[in-house]
Protein backbone atom coordinates (compact mmCIF):
# COMPACT_ATOMS: atom_id res chain seq x y z
CA UNK A 1 0.00 0.00 0.00
CA UNK A 2 2.87 2.29 0.98
CA UNK A 3 4.73 1.78 -2.11
CA UNK A 4 1.09 1.74 -4.56
CA UNK A 5 0.52 5.53 -2.89
CA UNK A 6 4.00 7.11 -3.77
CA UNK A 7 3.79 5.73 -6.79
CA UNK A 8 0.44 7.39 -7.53
CA UNK A 9 1.74 10.63 -5.84
CA UNK A 10 4.97 10.93 -7.93
CA UNK A 11 2.92 10.04 -11.13
CA UNK A 12 0.30 13.32 -10.13
CA UNK A 13 3.49 15.34 -9.47
CA UNK A 14 5.45 14.17 -12.77
CA UNK A 15 2.54 14.76 -14.84
CA UNK A 16 2.08 18.32 -13.61
CA UNK A 17 5.83 18.48 -14.49
CA UNK A 18 5.27 17.44 -18.10
CA UNK A 19 2.17 19.31 -18.86
CA UNK A 20 4.01 22.68 -17.49
CA UNK A 21 7.50 21.33 -19.48
CA UNK A 22 5.18 21.01 -22.33
CA UNK A 23 3.81 24.24 -22.56
CA UNK A 24 6.63 25.84 -22.37
CA UNK A 25 8.30 23.87 -24.68
CA UNK A 26 5.43 24.12 -27.18
CA UNK A 27 5.25 28.15 -26.71
CA UNK A 28 9.35 28.14 -27.36
CA UNK A 29 9.42 26.25 -30.20
CA UNK A 30 5.92 26.86 -32.12
CA UNK A 31 6.75 30.20 -33.79
CA UNK A 32 6.43 30.99 -37.31
CA UNK A 33 7.83 34.65 -38.57
CA UNK A 34 6.16 33.69 -41.92
CA UNK A 35 3.13 33.52 -40.97
CA UNK A 36 3.67 36.69 -38.48
CA UNK A 37 3.91 34.63 -36.01
CA UNK A 38 6.71 35.96 -33.34
CA UNK A 39 6.11 33.92 -30.46
CA UNK A 40 3.74 30.52 -29.97
CA UNK A 41 1.01 30.50 -27.08
CA UNK A 42 1.68 28.39 -24.12
CA UNK A 43 -1.04 25.56 -24.82
CA UNK A 44 -1.75 23.97 -21.56
CA UNK A 45 -4.48 21.47 -23.13
CA UNK A 46 -1.74 20.34 -25.72
CA UNK A 47 0.36 18.99 -22.75
CA UNK A 48 -2.55 17.68 -21.18
CA UNK A 49 -3.32 15.64 -24.06
CA UNK A 50 0.85 14.39 -24.23
CA UNK A 51 0.77 13.94 -20.86
CA UNK A 52 -2.37 11.19 -20.70
CA UNK A 53 -2.56 10.26 -24.55
CA UNK A 54 1.14 10.31 -25.99
CA UNK A 55 3.34 10.32 -22.47
CA UNK A 56 1.17 8.29 -19.70
CA UNK A 57 3.75 5.30 -19.43
CA UNK A 58 6.98 7.30 -19.58
CA UNK A 59 5.57 9.40 -17.06
CA UNK A 60 4.61 5.99 -15.43
CA UNK A 61 8.60 4.73 -15.73
CA UNK A 62 9.70 7.94 -14.19
CA UNK A 63 7.17 7.76 -11.62
CA UNK A 64 8.18 4.01 -10.68
CA UNK A 65 11.79 4.73 -10.50
CA UNK A 66 10.90 7.66 -7.56
CA UNK A 67 9.09 5.28 -6.01
CA UNK A 68 11.15 2.57 -5.76
CA UNK A 69 13.84 5.09 -4.30
CA UNK A 70 11.36 6.50 -1.72
CA UNK A 71 10.04 3.05 -0.94
CA UNK A 72 14.01 2.33 -0.04
CA UNK A 73 14.42 5.45 1.80
CA UNK A 74 11.05 4.82 4.07
CA UNK A 75 12.45 1.34 4.80
CA UNK A 76 16.03 2.34 5.41
CA UNK A 77 13.94 5.13 7.64
CA UNK A 78 12.35 2.20 9.73
CA UNK A 79 15.49 0.29 9.78
CA UNK A 80 17.41 2.68 11.21
CA UNK A 81 14.78 3.60 13.78
CA UNK A 82 15.19 -0.59 15.04
CA UNK A 83 18.90 0.03 14.70
CA UNK A 84 18.43 2.72 16.99
CA UNK A 85 16.65 1.39 19.52
CA UNK A 86 17.96 -2.01 19.63
CA UNK A 87 21.67 -0.78 20.22
CA UNK A 88 20.65 1.42 23.30
CA UNK A 89 22.12 4.08 24.89
CA UNK A 90 26.34 2.96 25.30
CA UNK A 91 26.41 2.25 21.29
CA UNK A 92 24.79 5.58 20.31
CA UNK A 93 27.72 7.17 18.43
CA UNK A 94 28.87 4.29 16.03
CA UNK A 95 24.80 3.79 15.52
CA UNK A 96 24.35 7.81 14.66
CA UNK A 97 27.21 7.40 12.11
CA UNK A 98 26.22 4.69 10.39
CA UNK A 99 22.73 5.80 10.25
CA UNK A 100 23.73 9.58 9.25
CA UNK A 101 25.81 7.95 5.76
CA UNK A 102 23.19 5.68 5.05
CA UNK A 103 20.19 8.83 5.03
CA UNK A 104 23.07 10.79 3.07
CA UNK A 105 23.49 8.40 0.46
CA UNK A 106 20.03 7.69 0.36
CA UNK A 107 19.17 11.55 -0.12
CA UNK A 108 21.77 11.70 -2.61
CA UNK A 109 20.25 8.62 -4.78
CA UNK A 110 16.73 10.53 -4.55
CA UNK A 111 18.12 13.72 -6.01
CA UNK A 112 20.13 12.03 -8.48
CA UNK A 113 16.93 10.21 -9.83
CA UNK A 114 14.69 13.49 -9.30
CA UNK A 115 17.23 15.18 -11.21
CA UNK A 116 17.52 12.63 -14.28
CA UNK A 117 13.45 12.38 -14.28
CA UNK A 118 12.91 16.25 -14.83
CA UNK A 119 16.09 16.44 -17.56
CA UNK A 120 14.15 13.42 -19.31
CA UNK A 121 10.82 14.22 -18.89
CA UNK A 122 12.22 17.66 -20.40
CA UNK A 123 14.06 16.07 -23.55
CA UNK A 124 10.35 14.34 -23.95
CA UNK A 125 8.64 17.48 -23.80
CA UNK A 126 10.64 19.18 -26.18
CA UNK A 127 10.87 15.59 -28.54
CA UNK A 128 8.56 13.41 -28.43
CA UNK A 129 10.57 10.35 -27.82
CA UNK A 130 9.89 8.03 -24.84
CA UNK A 131 11.26 8.02 -21.37
CA UNK A 132 14.96 5.57 -21.91
CA UNK A 133 15.69 7.99 -25.22
CA UNK A 134 14.86 10.94 -23.85
CA UNK A 135 17.70 10.44 -20.41
CA UNK A 136 19.88 8.77 -22.63
CA UNK A 137 19.44 12.07 -24.61
CA UNK A 138 19.58 14.65 -21.80
CA UNK A 139 22.80 13.07 -20.46
CA UNK A 140 24.46 13.31 -23.59
CA UNK A 141 23.22 16.56 -24.20
CA UNK A 142 24.01 18.00 -20.25
CA UNK A 143 27.66 15.92 -21.49
CA UNK A 144 28.12 18.07 -24.53
CA UNK A 145 27.10 21.45 -23.53
CA UNK A 146 28.46 21.27 -19.52
CA UNK A 147 30.47 24.40 -19.99
CA UNK A 148 27.39 26.32 -21.22
CA UNK A 149 24.87 24.51 -18.46
CA UNK A 150 27.57 25.75 -15.59
CA UNK A 151 27.89 28.85 -16.99
CA UNK A 152 24.07 29.43 -17.15
CA UNK A 153 23.91 28.41 -13.48
CA UNK A 154 26.40 30.24 -12.23
CA UNK A 155 24.94 33.53 -14.07
CA UNK A 156 21.58 32.65 -12.50
CA UNK A 157 22.49 31.79 -8.71
CA UNK A 158 24.33 35.81 -9.49
CA UNK A 159 21.18 37.17 -10.31
CA UNK A 160 19.04 35.10 -7.74
CA UNK A 161 21.69 36.59 -5.26
CA UNK A 162 21.29 40.36 -6.71
CA UNK A 163 17.70 40.13 -6.76
CA UNK A 164 17.65 39.12 -2.73
CA UNK A 165 20.11 41.44 -2.06
CA UNK A 166 17.52 44.65 -4.09
CA UNK A 167 14.41 43.15 -1.89
CA UNK A 168 16.01 43.52 1.42
CA UNK A 169 17.69 46.66 0.85
CA UNK A 170 13.88 48.42 -0.77
CA UNK A 171 12.29 46.28 2.16
CA UNK A 172 14.78 48.32 4.43
CA UNK A 173 14.39 51.59 2.59
CA UNK A 174 10.79 51.58 2.91
CA UNK A 175 10.31 50.53 6.43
Amino acid sequence: MVFGGYWVMQYISYTGDFIVLDAVAYYYFDHNPENGREGGKANIMNGVKHAHINHAGSIGIASFIMAVIKMIKFLFGYLAERLKKMAGPDQGGVVKCIVGCGTCCVACLEKIGDYINHSAMAYMATTGEGFINSAWGALMLQLKHMAAFAWSGYIAACFIWLGKVALTVANCFFF
